[in-house]
């Protein structure tokens, strides 16, 4: 039986949240039986290649706007037009909007995907208008979060063929091991004895680094640890770790007392929740995207966004006790509403309803 044959296109195939949920969900349509080729419009830099896309077939294109970039255009357009292509599914704005381009007259089934919600109008506002325009000629748009399906409708996308397919957490990766995050502690020079909060995201506008800094100045009895592209590169305080990027946030997870979770805009479902949340941590979330629906009756939502008032709060919360069967209540609710099998089941069923 010929296999159902999916193309992605995505901007890029570096760090990210977004770019790991790609991964996985490619991943796992090839277990059920689909073909996926996974064209990235970029080239990594030199940090390179998610691991997660270790075993998957990628071409790695450069099709920023250069004069040099035009053969790679016909590339493209060749790949997509010769290779037989069941679905074609755009990932993120400028993968959707490649996606409508080149997909146009192929035959395949075109879906878009957004990742985000209340994004930034001076930086992805023209992207937006464009992606927005071309979401009625296509199959489904495909939010990861309720709050962005809602955000991109109210921007002129096609609100009857919006749908939300949330985000799904590997709990096998992501998973209670005390051992490991002992070990974590130690290499970290975190003493047995002190709190660790964790902050886990890239350098961008969209998040709040500057808010968590502030917050750490303000605690200078916790101790805090930042993971995510360029975070290195801060100015912290002597009691915050700068690592940059990490590809051992199950570790760094477990190390963790709490997680902090802020966003100035722009979430749609924040991984790093339901990661902490799958390995048992509490997270303390501003209200940003789905972060609330992530949360559940579990962790804090704080609606604060002055440091001194977050600060305040944390304080409080890591005085808090959190018993193993707090943690098993963190597990169980990440593995009951956001495994990868939920997720893969729902993207298989919206591929199947339009099916020729």
């Amino acid at each position: 039986m010929r296999k159902t044959k999916i193309i992605f296109l995505t901007p890029g195939i570096q760090t990210g949240g977004a770019e790991r949920q790609l991964a996985s969900l490619a991943k796992g349509l090839t277990a059920r039986g689909f073909e996926p080729v996974i064209i990235s419009l970029t080239r990594p830099n030199t940090s390179g290649v998610l691991a997660d896309f270790a075993g998957l077939n990628v071409i790695e294109l450069d099709c920023q706007p250069r004069l040099r970039n035009i053969p790679n255009l016909f590339r493209l357009n060749r790949i997509i037009k010769d290779g037989n292509v069941d679905i074609i599914q755009g990932w993120m704005y400028g993968g959707n909007i490649f996606a409508s381009i080149f997909g146009y007259n192929t035959g395949a089934k075109i879906y878009h995907a957004v990742r985000a919600s209340n994004m930034d109008q001076n930086r992805y506002g023209w992207r937006i208008w464009i992606n927005a325009k071309l979401t009625k000629l296509v199959k489904a748009v495909i939010a990861n979060s309720y709050v962005g399906a809602d955000f991109h409708v109210e921007k002129g996308f096609n609100a009857l063929n919006m749908h939300v397919i949330s985000n799904g957490i590997d709990t096998q990766l992501f998973s209670r091991d005390s051992k490991k995050g002992a070990l974590m502690r130690q290499q970290l020079g975190i003493k047995p004895d002190e709190i660790l909060v964790s902050y886990a995201a890239r350098m961008d506008p969209m998040k709040a680094h500057d808010m968590v800094i502030a917050v750490a100045r303000l605690c200078p009895e916790i101790r805090f640890v930042f993971a995510g592209a360029g975070t290195e590169n801060l100015d912290v305080p002597d009691n915050v770790k700068a690592l940059g990027v990490r590809r051992d946030m199950p570790a760094l997870y477990n190390a963790s007392d709490w997680l902090l979770s802020l966003s100035n805009y722009g979430e749609g479902f924040p991984n790093v929740i339901a990661e902490a949340m799958a390995c048992g941590t509490p997270v303390c979330a501003n209200d940003i995207g789905d972060s609330k629906l992530i949360l559940g009756d579990n962790g804090h939502l704080t609606t604060e966004n002055q440091p001194e008032k977050i600060a305040k709060q944390l304080r409080v919360l890591v005085k808090r006790r959190i018993s193993k069967s707090d943690q098993k209540n963190l597990i169980d609710s990440i593995r009951n509403r956001f495994s990868i099998e939920m997720m893969l089941d729902n993207y298989q069923s919206l591929y199947s309803r339009h099916k020729d």
